[in-house]
């Protein structure tokens, strides 16, 4: 199974067809809630646009931010200088043992969780 990168969620919404196709498929396929805050967290976005993203998230099962993962999240942000959403989505895929499906380069060093590029 698989937890969706934001970006790779971002370029399906900016209509990149593989990634569409990808998410399209048979394979159930997760999202972390910090996926929410990075894909509406753009200035500019206008209601409608709010509205749409958020109606296209609801496809995905969404993995919470629990103790577990911010405890896992904060040893990757020190082991490996992660961002903090990075932390997190690497810590959430460890977690629930996901594949990370990504077009993030920073990801493959951390060795605990599993990724694939798309």
């Amino acid at each position: 199974m698989y937890l969706l990168d934001s970006n790779i969620l971002i370029y399906h919404l900016n209509g990149e067809g593989a990634i569409t196709s990808f998410i399209k498929g048979e394979m159930p396929k997760f999202i972390s809630v910090i996926s929410v805050t990075e894909l509406l967290a753009k200035p500019s976005i206008t209601l409608e646009q709010e509205f749409l993203i958020t109606n296209f998230l609801e496809q995905f099962r969404m993995l919470p931010l629990d103790v577990l993962v911010a405890k896992k999240a904060a040893e990757f942000k020190r082991k490996y200088n992660l961002t903090f959403p990075d932390a997190i989505m690497a810590a959430t895929a460890e977690r629930y043992n996901l594949i990370l499906i990504t077009r993030d380069k920073g990801f493959k060093k951390v060795s605990e969780m599993r990724t694939l590029a798309l």
